[in-house]
């Protein structure tokens, strides 16, 4: 059986800074539904 990583936000902090890395300054715009908008709903600043 494959191994899954318990669910958290690190993925989508991985994301977030990513996108920053390759545009420094620009606002981040996103939508999220079910657990992904939780998880950005917690993530967001």
């Amino acid at each position: 059986m494959p191994q899954h990583r318990a669910i958290g936000s690190d993925g989508l902090m991985d994301a977030i800074r990513a996108s920053q890395a390759i545009v420094p300054g620009q606002e981040i715009r996103a939508t999220g539904y079910c657990l992904g908008g939780t998880l950005l709903f917690l993530a967001a600043e």
